[in-house]
């Protein structure tokens, strides 16, 4: 037996004694549902987990699932036959096994959201209901980042007695063999270097300080989960979208010679796919002063991701469950006009799935 399914059989039987036994699992079965003797277990995994390793360009605690929330619908959504609260799932690694959620013998429609807010299935009485639930940006932070299973539409009627999805050497569901994928509601954008190209033009020899950077039309809500896999989660009131603040995680000058090779911002965001509202970078700078020039400050902005697509990736805007990591470059054109008017900036986007796979270099 491997090492790999020694540790799901473990974790299988500890979350089924959880499910069993902890007072924080909160059941919600139907009027009806004590006469159905039929149980379901699902094995969920946070995306950016994999066989060979955990995702390299995860955070520690971007793959947390804190709590876990079943939600079982009738086979057209009309009604919620039933639900389980798992409050404690303390899963670092994001895998968890479900166990012990009450299901009716008939077909049905099942979404697992991770890290949700405890009353997230109060007024709950239809699938309608949950897609109308919001996710707040500012409930989003390293520990507890909220995620979703696609929507499960079942093919057959559930079985008395036990059930599975995604559990190794069972019969499965749908024949969903595999742990049921957890993506992310959220996107993070993060500043990785800063340079300069002066050398041979106009600001030869300048330095320059930048004093912020920060996103801007971000949008503070989305919607818990798609029906689809990495579908659409954006809620689309613009009333719903922030001014920009500045988070910098320090300031530094840059030079043609001293360019900065590090994270120096990093935030999540909410998915934007408005064309008129898209979520832009921002940088604020100084390009310093010497016996010849007096010095002056500019504001730079970018939309993020704005050629996607031309560069070969599936999408031109902010979408959840990515990682879009920018490298910033300034060239002596982008001092040729006043402060009040943008100049030239380059920004190099690398577009990255939030799971084990590797894509390209966009230029913007």
């Amino acid at each position: 037996m491997t090492t790999k399914l020694k540790n799901i059989i473990m974790a299988a039987a500890a979350l089924l004694l959880f499910a069993g036994c902890s007072k924080d699992s909160d059941f919600n079965p139907s009027p009806d549902q004590e006469l159905q003797q039929a149980r379901l277990s699902v094995a969920v995994k946070a995306s950016g987990f994999s066989a060979s390793g955990l995702d390299p360009n995860a955070l520690e605690g971007e793959l947390n699932l804190n709590n876990l929330t079943a939600a079982i619908f009738s086979e057209d959504g009309s009604e919620l036959l039933s639900s389980l609260v798992s409050g404690a799932v303390n899963s670092t690694d994001g895998t968890a096994l479900l166990s012990g959620i009450p299901v009716k013998t008939a077909r049905g429609q099942l979404v697992i959201i991770a890290n949700a807010p405890a009353d997230l299935l109060n007024q709950v009485t239809s699938l309608d209901d949950l897609q109308n639930k919001l996710a707040r940006l500012d409930t989003q932070n390293q520990q507890n980042l909220t995620m979703s299973t696609s929507l499960i539409r079942t093919t057959t009627d559930f079985t008395e007695g036990d059930n599975y999805i995604g559990v190794a050497g069972q019969t499965n569901v749908n024949g969903i063999n595999a742990p049921v994928e957890l993506t992310r509601i959220a996107a993070r954008i993060e500043v990785n270097s800063l340079a300069t190209v002066f050398d041979g033009t106009g600001v030869s020899g300048r330095v320059l300080r930048i004093n912020s950077i920060f996103v801007q039309q971000v949008r503070t809500a989305s919607y818990f989960f798609s029906p689809d896999y990495w579908g659409q989660v954006m809620y689309a009131d613009n009333s719903c979208v922030a001014p920009g603040t500045s988070n910098i995680l320090h300031q530094d000058i840059i030079s043609d010679s001293a360019p900065i090779n590090e994270t120096v911002y990093r935030r999540y965001v909410m998915e934007n796919f408005d064309p008129y509202l898209p979520t832009r970078i921002v940088v604020v700078c100084t390009l310093l002063g010497n016996e010849v020039y007096q010095a002056r400050s500019y504001n730079f902005m970018a939309t993020i991701n704005l050629n996607g697509i031309k560069n070969g990736y599936d999408h031109n805007y902010v979408k959840r469950n990515y990682i879009y990591r920018l490298g910033i470059t300034f060239n002596g054109n982008s001092f040729n006009s006043g402060p009040e008017i943008l100049g030239d900036l380059d920004v190099v986007v690398e577009v990255v799935s939030w799971s084990p796979v590797e894509q390209n270099i966009e230029l913007e």
